[in-house]
Protein backbone atom coordinates (compact mmCIF):
# COMPACT_ATOMS: atom_id res chain seq x y z
CA UNK A 1 0.00 0.00 0.00
CA UNK A 2 1.47 3.34 -1.30
CA UNK A 3 0.35 6.40 0.91
CA UNK A 4 1.61 10.11 0.13
CA UNK A 5 2.24 12.03 3.47
CA UNK A 6 1.12 14.98 4.81
CA UNK A 7 2.65 18.37 4.61
CA UNK A 8 3.31 18.52 8.44
CA UNK A 9 5.07 15.10 8.64
CA UNK A 10 8.21 14.29 7.97
CA UNK A 11 9.74 10.61 7.65
CA UNK A 12 12.84 8.89 6.90
CA UNK A 13 14.20 5.36 7.45
CA UNK A 14 17.42 4.25 9.60
CA UNK A 15 20.20 1.47 7.79
CA UNK A 16 17.73 -1.52 8.56
CA UNK A 17 14.66 0.28 6.30
CA UNK A 18 12.72 0.76 9.51
CA UNK A 19 10.44 3.84 9.16
CA UNK A 20 11.05 6.55 11.58
CA UNK A 21 8.82 10.19 11.72
CA UNK A 22 8.67 13.35 12.91
CA UNK A 23 6.02 16.11 12.76
CA UNK A 24 3.71 18.86 14.42
CA UNK A 25 1.26 15.91 15.36
CA UNK A 26 3.39 13.73 16.88
CA UNK A 27 2.60 11.10 19.42
CA UNK A 28 1.89 12.06 23.11
CA UNK A 29 0.55 8.50 24.33
CA UNK A 30 -0.40 5.24 23.48
CA UNK A 31 -4.69 3.79 23.67
CA UNK A 32 -4.14 0.83 25.04
CA UNK A 33 -6.76 -1.67 25.13
CA UNK A 34 -7.93 -3.39 28.97
CA UNK A 35 -9.36 -6.54 29.27
CA UNK A 36 -13.12 -5.41 30.42
CA UNK A 37 -13.24 -4.13 27.02
CA UNK A 38 -12.53 -0.15 27.74
CA UNK A 39 -9.36 2.03 26.83
CA UNK A 40 -6.53 3.74 28.78
CA UNK A 41 -4.33 6.70 27.59
CA UNK A 42 -0.79 5.52 28.32
CA UNK A 43 1.30 9.12 28.20
CA UNK A 44 5.06 8.78 26.39
CA UNK A 45 7.81 11.43 26.75
CA UNK A 46 8.32 13.22 23.34
CA UNK A 47 11.05 12.86 21.20
CA UNK A 48 12.64 14.42 18.00
CA UNK A 49 12.32 11.45 16.11
CA UNK A 50 9.68 8.47 16.27
CA UNK A 51 11.24 5.13 15.53
CA UNK A 52 8.61 2.12 14.28
CA UNK A 53 9.15 -1.60 13.61
CA UNK A 54 7.76 -1.30 10.13
CA UNK A 55 10.01 -2.01 7.21
CA UNK A 56 9.03 0.36 4.31
CA UNK A 57 9.82 1.96 0.85
CA UNK A 58 10.58 5.95 0.72
CA UNK A 59 10.38 7.25 -2.43
CA UNK A 60 10.46 11.27 -2.55
CA UNK A 61 6.81 11.95 0.14
CA UNK A 62 5.74 8.63 -1.02
CA UNK A 63 5.62 5.95 1.32
CA UNK A 64 4.82 2.14 0.74
CA UNK A 65 4.51 -0.19 4.01
CA UNK A 66 6.36 -3.57 3.21
CA UNK A 67 5.75 -5.50 6.72
CA UNK A 68 6.57 -5.29 10.72
CA UNK A 69 10.59 -6.25 11.14
CA UNK A 70 9.78 -7.96 14.75
CA UNK A 71 8.41 -11.68 13.58
CA UNK A 72 11.66 -13.52 13.14
CA UNK A 73 11.58 -17.07 15.01
CA UNK A 74 14.04 -19.42 15.72
CA UNK A 75 13.16 -22.87 13.52
CA UNK A 76 16.07 -25.30 14.07
CA UNK A 77 18.41 -22.62 15.63
CA UNK A 78 18.06 -20.90 12.30
CA UNK A 79 16.17 -17.10 12.17
CA UNK A 80 13.23 -17.09 9.70
CA UNK A 81 10.87 -14.24 8.92
CA UNK A 82 7.66 -15.56 8.14
CA UNK A 83 6.39 -12.64 6.61
CA UNK A 84 9.01 -12.97 3.41
CA UNK A 85 7.66 -16.65 3.44
CA UNK A 86 3.68 -15.38 3.53
CA UNK A 87 5.01 -12.66 0.65
CA UNK A 88 5.65 -15.48 -1.85
CA UNK A 89 2.92 -17.21 -1.32
CA UNK A 90 0.44 -14.31 -1.57
CA UNK A 91 1.92 -14.16 -5.26
CA UNK A 92 -0.69 -17.05 -6.08
CA UNK A 93 -2.63 -16.98 -2.69
CA UNK A 94 -3.52 -13.65 -2.01
CA UNK A 95 -5.19 -14.49 1.53
CA UNK A 96 -2.14 -16.70 2.47
CA UNK A 97 -1.20 -15.88 5.99
CA UNK A 98 1.85 -17.65 7.50
CA UNK A 99 2.33 -18.42 11.09
CA UNK A 100 5.26 -19.91 13.73
CA UNK A 101 3.98 -22.69 15.89
CA UNK A 102 5.62 -24.41 18.82
CA UNK A 103 7.32 -27.83 18.19
CA UNK A 104 8.67 -29.94 20.01
CA UNK A 105 11.95 -30.36 19.05
CA UNK A 106 12.51 -27.68 15.92
CA UNK A 107 11.57 -24.86 18.41
CA UNK A 108 9.17 -23.22 15.84
CA UNK A 109 7.89 -24.54 12.90
CA UNK A 110 5.82 -23.03 9.40
CA UNK A 111 2.58 -23.09 8.88
CA UNK A 112 -0.29 -21.79 6.44
CA UNK A 113 -3.82 -20.30 6.30
CA UNK A 114 -6.34 -19.70 4.21
CA UNK A 115 -9.85 -20.24 3.17
CA UNK A 116 -9.23 -23.00 0.57
CA UNK A 117 -6.66 -25.50 0.99
CA UNK A 118 -6.35 -27.03 -2.83
CA UNK A 119 -4.13 -23.49 -3.69
CA UNK A 120 -2.51 -22.89 -0.77
CA UNK A 121 -1.07 -26.35 -0.73
CA UNK A 122 -0.05 -26.34 -3.92
CA UNK A 123 1.58 -22.86 -3.46
CA UNK A 124 3.38 -24.25 -0.40
CA UNK A 125 4.99 -27.35 -2.53
CA UNK A 126 6.52 -24.44 -5.18
CA UNK A 127 7.94 -22.97 -2.13
CA UNK A 128 9.48 -26.01 -0.82
CA UNK A 129 10.80 -27.02 -3.44
CA UNK A 130 13.30 -24.79 -3.54
CA UNK A 131 13.39 -23.00 -0.08
CA UNK A 132 15.99 -24.02 3.17
CA UNK A 133 14.69 -26.72 5.43
CA UNK A 134 13.93 -23.72 8.32
CA UNK A 135 11.66 -21.72 6.03
CA UNK A 136 9.73 -24.73 4.48
CA UNK A 137 5.76 -24.67 5.28
CA UNK A 138 5.33 -27.66 7.53
CA UNK A 139 1.07 -27.89 7.30
CA UNK A 140 -1.74 -26.02 6.36
CA UNK A 141 -5.13 -25.04 7.95
CA UNK A 142 -7.78 -24.14 5.64
CA UNK A 143 -9.93 -21.62 7.92
CA UNK A 144 -11.11 -18.18 7.40
CA UNK A 145 -8.86 -15.57 8.27
CA UNK A 146 -10.06 -14.02 11.06
CA UNK A 147 -10.17 -9.91 10.80
CA UNK A 148 -10.31 -7.06 13.60
CA UNK A 149 -13.04 -4.20 13.51
CA UNK A 150 -10.70 -2.38 11.50
CA UNK A 151 -10.32 -4.86 8.59
CA UNK A 152 -6.88 -5.96 9.37
CA UNK A 153 -5.36 -9.36 10.33
CA UNK A 154 -5.97 -10.51 13.50
CA UNK A 155 -3.00 -12.81 14.48
CA UNK A 156 -4.24 -13.17 18.47
CA UNK A 157 -7.23 -15.01 17.27
CA UNK A 158 -5.66 -17.07 14.38
CA UNK A 159 -3.16 -17.96 16.47
CA UNK A 160 -5.96 -19.29 19.32
CA UNK A 161 -7.17 -21.30 16.37
CA UNK A 162 -3.95 -22.96 15.68
CA UNK A 163 -3.32 -23.64 19.58
CA UNK A 164 -6.69 -25.10 19.87
CA UNK A 165 -7.62 -26.69 17.42
CA UNK A 166 -4.11 -28.41 16.31
CA UNK A 167 -6.22 -31.48 14.19
CA UNK A 168 -7.00 -29.12 11.60
CA UNK A 169 -3.36 -28.77 10.77
CA UNK A 170 -2.86 -31.11 7.34
CA UNK A 171 0.48 -31.63 6.61
CA UNK A 172 1.46 -31.26 2.91
CA UNK A 173 4.48 -34.28 2.56
CA UNK A 174 3.73 -37.65 2.97
CA UNK A 175 7.20 -39.54 2.72
CA UNK A 176 10.68 -38.80 4.11
CA UNK A 177 13.79 -38.88 2.26
CA UNK A 178 17.37 -38.82 3.40
CA UNK A 179 20.64 -37.78 1.71
CA UNK A 180 22.92 -39.84 3.32
CA UNK A 181 24.11 -38.02 6.51
CA UNK A 182 26.12 -39.71 9.57
CA UNK A 183 23.54 -41.09 11.84
CA UNK A 184 24.14 -38.52 14.02
CA UNK A 185 22.50 -36.07 11.44
CA UNK A 186 20.16 -38.04 9.52
CA UNK A 187 17.29 -38.23 11.56
CA UNK A 188 14.34 -35.58 10.58
CA UNK A 189 15.72 -32.54 12.75
CA UNK A 190 19.71 -33.20 10.97
CA UNK A 191 17.85 -33.71 7.82
CA UNK A 192 15.81 -30.45 7.61
CA UNK A 193 18.67 -28.10 9.25
CA UNK A 194 21.74 -29.58 6.20
CA UNK A 195 19.25 -29.26 3.40
CA UNK A 196 17.25 -32.55 3.02
CA UNK A 197 13.58 -33.25 3.44
CA UNK A 198 10.59 -34.45 2.31
CA UNK A 199 8.70 -34.99 -0.70
CA UNK A 200 5.09 -34.46 -1.51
Amino acid sequence: MCLSLLPHWEAQTDKGGLLRFQGKGKLFGRLLTQSHGGFLLERVAPQEWWSTRDLVRLEGRLLTFLRRADRLVKVLGELVDPDAVQDVLRRSVPEAVVEAVPHPRAGMELVACGPSAAPLKQACREWNASAPGPQRIRAVMETPIPLTVMGKLDRNRLRSQLSDHPEKLKGIYKKVIFRGYSSKESGPDGMKKYGGGEIP
